[in-house]
């Protein structure tokens, strides 16, 4: 008992700990000028590069070679992909995260699902079309029966699939809660195919179940 209450004890005070250390400068402290770890001067510059810079910059294994396959201006911000059965790429673009240092202007709804489909299969993805548009920070996604499941800033929805062209047809919220709260970076993500029928994501304690057309939300 006196172990365990002193165990309870250590872990608040290392808790308050973390917290205060990343509480930032109080205005009282701002007069007092940090030092940087490295100076400037000796930092090395880190400029933009296109593609083919890129990959030219590129430190490769033996054995590897890195070949471009997508790129701007068709992607943008690219956040997770999946490959269906033909081999085409759907690409999650998350295109508002971050559109200044403040984060301002990161709920627009400018984030999008698009396909990519190397039809010549020349390893490049030249032909790029929208599948569904106007979302707000897209973060997941995986292919379901009947259509996909992608997760956003804050739910989980399902997509039909219709047609020939893969279109985006009827949309149902599958957890209106997947996502909300948080930073961020440390939302829900990366959804994965388990048993039962089930869809799990990182960092959420829910399961998305679909049997017999029934698709709902499970707590875990």
């Amino acid at each position: 008992m006196v172990n365990l209450l002193f165990f309870k004890i250590l872990m608040m005070l290392m808790m308050v700990s973390l917290a205060w250390s990343q509480a930032g400068d109080r205005k009282y402290q701002r007069e007092d000028k940090q030092i940087d770890p490295i100076p400037l001067h000796e930092i090395p510059p880190a400029p933009v590069l296109n593609s083919e810079q890129s990959i030219n910059s590129f430190d490769i294994a033996p054995g590897f070679v890195a070949e471009l396959v997508a790129s701007e201006p068709d992607l943008h911000d690219p956040v997770a992909l999946k490959f269906d059965a033909d081999g085409r790429m759907w690409v999650v673009e998350m295109r508002g995260y971050m559109p200044n240092v403040n984060g301002i202007g990161e709920d627009e709804p400018v984030g999008r699902i698009s396909i990519l489909d190397d039809e010549d299969q020349d390893g490049y993805y030249e032909n790029y079309r929208v599948f569904l548009d106007h979302l707000i920070l897209p973060r997941a996604l995986t292919f379901v029966k009947g259509g996909v499941l992608y997760g956003d800033h804050q739910k989980l929805v399902f997509v039909e699939i219709t047609g020939n062209r893969d279109t985006a047809g009827q949309q149902t919220i599958i957890d209106a809660e997947y996502a909300a709260g948080g930073d961020v970076e440390h939302k829900p993500n990366g959804l994965l195919h388990g048993l039962r029928h089930g869809v799990a994501a990182g960092w959420q304690n829910c399961r998305s179940g679909f049997s017999h057309g029934y698709r709902r939300c499970h707590r875990l």
